[in-house]
């Protein structure tokens, strides 16, 4: 799996922005859309950029 922006692998666990997924699955159950909002912004500049 490609790991993107905040994303990260830790104990073998997936983390988006420093929260454990297991933790957001509990939280607010399944199925669960997860964005990664400092990713998402990233990408909305670059594209915006680009029409400058």
């Amino acid at each position: 799996m490609k790991l993107l922006g905040t994303m990260d692998v830790k104990d073998g666990e997936l983390v988006i922005g420093g929260v454990r997924v297991s933790d957001l699955k509990e939280d607010y159950k399944t199925p669960l859309y997860i964005f990664d909002e400092e990713d998402f912004e990233s990408r909305v500049n670059t594209f915006s950029n680009n029409f400058k």
